[in-house]
């Protein structure tokens, strides 16, 4: 999923705090790379709404329910560790 063209279109991040976040925003994960499971690198589809949601997650500018970050966790958590 790194070929040049394909950087251009995604933004990939390996913060598990950024993706659950993005998750609550409702921005979907693309896909997930567990070569390492230490530092798993999570793709979302490039849009200027999500970069602005990342400018906003940096800037401590992002409210979110706590609730529904917890469930975004677990979430992310079960594609992560499915079928490894």
């Amino acid at each position: 999923m790194d070929t040049m063209a394909n950087q251009l279109e995604v933004i990939k991040t390996s913060d598990f705090t950024l993706a659950s976040t993005l998750l609550c925003l409702g921005f979907d994960i693309l896909g997930i790379d567990k070569t390492n499971l230490k530092r798993v690198i999570f793709y979302y589809k490039r849009t200027s709404d999500l970069e602005v949601a990342i400018q906003d997650f940096r800037g401590d500018r992002v409210k979110v329910n706590p609730k529904d970050f917890v469930y975004a966790q677990r979430e992310i958590k079960e594609q992560i560790y499915t079928d490894i």
